[in-house]
């Protein structure tokens, strides 16, 4: 029984190891500072939030592999003084959103939003059109809490590039609920 605990626990130590070694792992802390009235909320929130974002790229080609963020540190209220919590988690092998994560800021000066990053725009190296992953899914979870309201939005996207290099999505699952 202990050889075979040995070899178990060899083989996962192996496989970490292996798994690590052929990918570098990047962290940014993206800061965002808001005075803007949110979708679905028609109030303006004014404050400030921190993502910890987190993204690995292969060493072998230098491309990005995949993304993860969530929000640790968030500071929001209303004109009336109600505070809001924004929660905010995902995780993008895909490239769904690795775009946009990019150039929050472009994004959202294109809809008028005053919400601003630091770091700038293009903190990331995206890779060539041709050298994004074949396939993969995107999950996000988003909730603005606040003042007893909540506003949720989820979303799934699984998809492949074709070989046009344009995304087919395969399973799309998405949800905005406006529960105010």
């Amino acid at each position: 029984m202990k050889k075979i605990k040995s070899i178990i626990i060899t083989l996962l130590m192996l496989f970490a190891f292996c798994s690590f070694s052929f990918s570098q792992t990047k962290q940014v802390y993206l800061h965002a500072t808001v005075n803007s009235g949110i979708f679905c909320l028609e109030k303006v929130l004014t404050g400030d939030y921190t993502y910890h974002f987190t993204y690995h790229v292969d060493k072998k080609s230098g491309n990005i592999t995949s993304i993860h963020w969530n929000i640790i540190d968030c500071n929001l209220v209303d004109s009336e003084g109600n505070k809001y919590r924004i929660v905010d988690s995902g995780f993008d092998n895909l490239g769904g959103v690795w775009d946009l994560f990019n150039n929050l800021n472009a994004y959202n000066e294109a809809i008028d939003c005053d919400i601003v990053y630091d770091p700038d725009d293009g903190f990331m190296d995206l890779p060539d059109a041709g050298d994004w992953p074949e396939e993969g899914m995107t999950q996000w979870v988003f909730r603005i809490i606040g003042d007893g309201e909540v506003y949720k939005y989820t979303s799934f996207l699984k998809g492949y590039y074709n070989e046009d290099g344009e995304l087919v999505l395969t399973v799309v699952k998405e949800k905005i609920d406006c529960n105010w």
